[in-house]
């Protein structure tokens, strides 16, 4: 291989593996409370599953 490809090789090898490292971190500091739980919220709550009351004149 040419020395620019191993350089733009590590570069992005550098780039996937911080990145994962940053969404571990991130995964790790939050808190499951402040996220809430799949499937507890009502759909029809939700305004974009509502209707709009329509306003008449």
């Amino acid at each position: 291989m040419t020395t620019t490809t191993l350089i733009i090789m590590v570069l992005y090898l550098a780039v996937v593996w911080g990145l994962l490292a940053l969404a571990t971190y991130h995964l790790s500091r939050t808190n499951d409370d402040t996220c809430g739980t799949l499937g507890t919220q009502n759909l029809d709550d939700m305004p974009q599953y509502t209707t709009p009351a329509v306003v008449s004149r």
